[in-house]
């Protein structure tokens, strides 16, 4: 299991992960289930940002590494 938060700075999602990781993606949606935005991130790291500001609102994040989720949370902008 891969520990994983999920934060917000500058108005960009974050994902931080505790260990490096590659081939991972995430997803963010609005609350209709339409997704918005997905940053996939081919080379190891242990983050990984929304590239674009969103406006105020609750999104859901999707997580997911090799095509398992290993984290889905609601944010609040």
């Amino acid at each position: 299991m891969f520990s994983t938060t999920i934060a917000v700075r500058d108005g960009k999602i974050i994902a931080n992960f505790e260990t490096q990781l590659k081939n991972t993606e995430m997803a963010i949606y609005n609350l209709q289930g339409m997704k918005l935005s997905s940053v996939m991130s081919g080379k190891e790291s242990s983050s990984i940002e929304s590239s674009s500001k969103l406006p105020h609102g609750m999104y859901l994040v999707r997580i997911t590494h090799d095509n398992t989720i290993i984290k889905t949370g609601k944010v609040v902008l």
